[in-house]
């Protein structure tokens, strides 16, 4: 780095070192010559991800998968649903991009819970969307190679691409090949599983730039800003016992965790009332007795931001705010708040996603930098 000064370094190795995050990465934050890339597993925690961020890592690839549970059971990828999620939002709020792709295709795996998957992925248009998606493929050394009868995919052969490039018998292309192909992974390939899929990828993808899902920490309450194709309303005011529970689902929680983790405050009932109440506004994704919180706080990516560069002039992208307009939104946030929602409202409808982005972004990050409570702003209809 020191001699070539790149820009970009990929790490060969295929998952990052977990010991890495006590040796390595606190030294490469001390570095501010370059970004990095590398590979890892999605069983990281808040604070791993936040490290990954002042070591300056501006992209990871971990092994996401799928957003099935049977599908990442099948895998034997020892991860879950909900934490393939809440790695997308720490990622999201401490600025590291996320490379990931959407695998199906594995024996066993059932179609019928794809259209189910691909509607509760509206929810997450936040989050980054799948960067891919196909069938399963088979590598040499694999499991499925070394053994591909006992996990049903068998008999397997090489790629129909290496008959054209070795002018050998097909014993001997076997020998040479990496890449193989089964009758099940052809069948696949051209099912109606892909299709469900390839749509839910691309609506993902398209929505992706005009959504937003922001929750901006004030003293007496938690403002959330939805611009999402599902929003039930542009603009939430979390007070209470729907604040807390907000902020406890940061990782999955049951509903029992939810209870005892917040103590005698609330009884049960009005934990379960609450809980029924965000996941019907979609603030909370439920996956059978497990929440998890779906708002991302911008604020994070502005401390790791102020760590590496000293400055905020980066938080969110977000662009620059006229002068008369930053004072005037810093002597009354919560005009500026109704104003926003009453913009979101009327642009609903029509595709001023441009206007949507710079409001949205400016807002927050005018939020975060007069960091007072608002004092009285009026509960959105």
């Amino acid at each position: 780095v020191d001699r070539h000064g790149p820009h970009l370094v990929r790490m060969s190795d295929n998952i990052l070192d977990m010991k890495y995050f006590k040796t390595v990465l606190p030294a490469l934050g001390e570095s501010k010559r370059t970004t990095l890339f590398c590979e890892t597993k999605a069983n990281l925690t808040r604070d791993q991800v936040r490290l990954l961020a002042e070591a300056r890592f501006n992209a990871i690839q971990p092994g996401l998968e799928s957003l099935s549970d049977e599908s990442l059971r099948l895998m034997n990828k020892g991860t879950t649903k909900l934490q393939n999620v809440q790695l997308l939002r720490w990622c999201a709020e401490y600025g590291v991009g996320v490379l990931w792709n959407y695998l199906l295709g594995f024996p066993g795996e059932k179609d019928d819970e794809l259209p189910g998957i691909a509607d509760e992925a509206e929810l997450l248009h936040h989050l980054p969307p799948p960067r891919n998606f196909g069938v399963l493929r088979v590598d040499r050394f694999s499991p499925y190679h070394s053994d591909p009868d006992a996990y049903g995919i068998g008999p397997i052969y090489p790629k129909s691409a290496y008959r054209h490039i070795y002018p050998f018998p097909a014993e001997s292309v076997a020998r040479l090949a990496y890449d193989f192909w089964s009758d099940l992974l052809v069948r696949k390939s051209s099912g109606p599983g892909l299709g469900t899929v390839e749509k839910m990828v691309r609506r993902w993808r398209r929505a992706h730039g005009r959504s937003f899902l922001f929750a901006v920490p004030r003293r007496k309450s938690l403002l959330v800003i939805d611009t999402r194709r599902c929003a039930r309303r542009p603009i939430h005011r979390l007070k209470g016992l729907r604040r807390s529970v907000h902020e406890y689902c940061d990782r999955g929680r049951s509903l029992g965790d939810i209870t005892h983790g917040l103590g005698t405050t609330a009884s049960p009932e009005a934990v379960q009332k609450a809980v029924a109440s965000l996941v019907r506004d979609r603030l909370l994704l439920a996956t059978g007795n497990r929440y998890l919180s779906l708002a991302v706080d911008p604020g994070r990516k502005l401390t790791v931001e102020n760590a590496l560069t000293g400055s905020t002039t980066g938080l969110l992208d977000a662009p620059p705010v006229a002068p008369e307009d930053r004072s005037r939104l810093l002597r009354s946030p919560w005009k500026a708040i109704r104003r926003l929602e009453v913009g979101l409202r009327r642009h609903r409808r029509r595709r001023r996603h441009r206007w949507k982005r710079r409001a949205v972004m400016a807002l927050v990050r005018l939020l975060h930098e007069r960091g007072e409570p608002e004092s009285s702003v009026p509960e959105p209809s």
